[in-house]
């Protein structure tokens, strides 16, 4: 005789758990900014990743819970920005592109966003006249028409990006956290 198989059990969400690990994300993004605002976006980021449980289960709930983190954060940073324009960043960065690559489709797209997204703010933290070689390269302008639109010699301007290039990598590859996954990730895709 042949019988139904039985009906998987759905474990059981702990959402305490899940939003506690959520709100120390969030927290150590943060790094102390915007203290009174955090729980928001834990509460947004848990908001996520019920959405995403209920849509299908997850394999590492860990994992997913720390990438809905990361994108709850970097959301919430970008609206900051955009609105007030605090930090007092000498660059504007509100209109900076940072879609995807539509040139090399075997890229993550949010992977390639994210990545630029985190160049153009070390940049206007911590070397202001690395913004606009950067904003000309993921324009995909060469450095002859950069330095044209810049008013700088094409060497002179690949020179400083080499230099700001360098100066972002080092920070990054001592980064434990997801920019140097996602460093891994486009070394890995270059070779």
């Amino acid at each position: 005789m042949l019988s139904e198989p039985p009906a998987q059990v759905a474990p059981t969400r702990n959402f305490e758990r899940e939003l506690e690990f959520l709100r120390n994300r969030v927290r150590a993004l943060a790094r102390g900014r915007f203290p009174d605002e955090q729980e928001d976006v834990a509460s947004d980021a848990w908001i996520r990743l019920d959405r995403a449980l209920r849509r299908g289960g997850a394999r590492n709930e860990e994992a997913l819970m720390t990438r809905i983190a990361w994108r709850a954060w970097v959301d919430f940073f970008r609206r900051k920005k955009s609105a007030s324009g605090v930090f007092g960043a000498p660059v504007p960065i509100e209109g900076i592109d940072v879609g995807e690559d539509e040139a090399d489709p075997s890229v993550d797209p949010e992977a390639l966003a994210i990545w630029r997204f985190a160049v153009y703010e070390w940049f206007a933290q911590h070397q202001p006249r690395c913004v606009d070689p950067a904003r000309q390269l993921f324009s995909g302008r060469n450095w002859v028409e950069a330095g044209a639109e810049l008013g700088e010699r094409p060497n002179s301007l690949a020179k400083r990006w080499q230099r700001c290039k360098d100066q972002f990598l080092e920070s990054v590859r001592q980064d434990r956290g997801m920019l140097r996954e996602i460093l891994d990730y486009f070394e890995r895709a270059a070779t």
